[in-house]
């Protein structure tokens, strides 16, 4: 069975780049009757808010967007938190031997990519000490476990993603080297993960100044324009122009259009 995912993170407000790719990913799973999960990573408890997680809902529920997987805000917190996994998260990092510990802090990195400065130290973790990489060249030792002592993204992602049996990515452009430092993990790991064969990485849409939309340069939430039915119509009209070059007014009518994302292989 094909499986995707919609995975947002619930640290701001959800912008129409955020609401972009919910549509790309639910039109992909409708045209190829692939289950469509949704996944809310709050594995960032300092900056989770409970308001986000139910604005998660709110819009796919105006969208009509159908997913599988939590239902309500409870019913997340209760049964597909991120924040229960903490410590499953932490025993699978026992099976991952290209790890080491790294006291650098940002000051000591400084504004270049990080460099292995600690690769031959044989520093273990430490609570707000020590964070521990992936020993990896190519992406500048990607950050598997925080100093905050809660996992990193990108290994609460791969494994949620095996987990689950995602078979296919859909993601931002600014996710695709997350998508390839992820298939490394999964390689170290020995096991099979998503190939660049069923990775679709779409553009991402841009404020006047050309910069990405984002909840850290505090981007507008979108929920007030869904909660009009004009105005999401506009935001679905907007959308199949941005992905199609023309106007359609529904959802409905767009999923029966050819889905415009290509792989990566």
């Amino acid at each position: 069975m094909l499986k995707t995912r919609i995975a947002p993170t619930p640290n701001g407000h959800y912008h129409l780049g955020n609401i972009y790719n919910f549509i790309y990913t639910a039109w992909w799973a409708r045209q190829n009757q692939a289950e469509l999960h949704l996944r809310i990573d709050d594995h960032d408890f300092q900056r989770s808010k409970d308001i986000f997680i139910e604005e998660v809902f709110d819009v796919l529920n105006l969208l009509e967007i159908k997913t599988l997987g939590p239902k309500n805000l409870g019913d997340f917190k209760k049964n597909y938190s991120g924040q229960l996994k903490i410590e499953h998260y932490r025993k699978k990092l026992d099976e991952f031997q290209s790890k080491f510990g790294c006291d650098c802090s940002r000051k000591d990195i400084g504004d270049v990519s990080y460099q292995g400065t600690c690769l031959q130290k044989k520093l273990s973790f430490e609570k707000m000490m020590t964070c521990l990489r992936f020993d990896c060249e190519k992406f500048h030792y990607p950050i598997l476990w925080r100093k905050e002592d809660i996992p990193s993204y990108q290994w609460s992602s791969l494994i949620d993603d095996l987990e689950l049996g995602t078979t296919h990515l859909i993601r931002g452009e600014d996710l695709q080297e997350s998508s390839y430092i992820q298939a490394s993990l999964a390689r170290e790991l020995g096991v099979d993960f998503i190939t660049p064969v069923r990775m679709f990485h779409h553009p991402l849409l841009v404020n006047q100044e050309g910069e990405k939309l984002s909840k850290s340069n505090k981007a507008s939430s979108v929920l007030p324009l869904l909660r009009s039915p004009d105005s999401r119509r506009d935001v679905i009209r907007h959308f199949s122009k941005f992905a199609l070059g023309v106007e359609i007014d529904s959802l409905e009518e767009l999923f029966q259009q050819e889905y415009p994302l290509k792989t990566d292989s």
